[in-house]
């Protein structure tokens, strides 16, 4: 088995994880979600374009819940960097997040959480429902499309 290391730098003189203030550990941890995310998304868009026809990606939008623990900046990112050499190369990314959301079943409210700490702010009571904070997939995919006699066109313009 043989790993790979990644340095990041920031334009100026500091590290990404001096930059942030983070641990160099913990920040090789985070960096590794996210690059393992994005490598994964950008391996299925790979195909999908290869199986579709489309000769260029110039926009995708992620759907990311607050559970993932996904910071968009690094998800960014880290989609620059193994995009390069692809047709989802310099494609924008943004990142929809959601809200981590649950729903009490004693009382019934539904109530908003920074943490996975779900304990109802109005009962008290653990017995909740997650209704949000799951969320992670493709929303959109802006491409350009080879046609069969081999012009391009973008298909928002039809």
């Amino acid at each position: 088995m043989s790993a790979v290391c990644v340095t990041v730098s920031l334009p100026g003189d500091g590290t990404l994880g001096r930059a942030l203030g983070l641990c160099e550990v913990w920040m090789e941890v985070r960096w590794m979600h996210e690059l393992a995310l994005t490598l994964s998304i950008n391996e299925g868009i790979q195909e999908l374009c290869k199986r579709s026809g489309w000769a260029r990606v110039h926009r995708i939008i992620l759907k990311i819940g607050g559970l993932r623990q996904v910071d968009p900046e690094l998800m960014a990112f880290a989609f620059g960097v193994v995009s390069r050499g692809t047709v989802t190369e310099g494609a924008a990314l943004s990142v929809i997040e959601f809200p981590i959301v649950f729903r009490c079943q004693s009382c019934g409210r539904d109530s908003m959480s920074e943490s996975t700490a779900f304990l109802c702010p109005l009962c008290g009571s653990s017995d909740v429902e997650l209704l949000s904070g799951l969320e992670l997939g493709v929303e959109l995919i802006d491409v350009e499309v080879v046609e069969k006699d081999g012009g391009r066109r973008d298909p928002s313009q039809t």
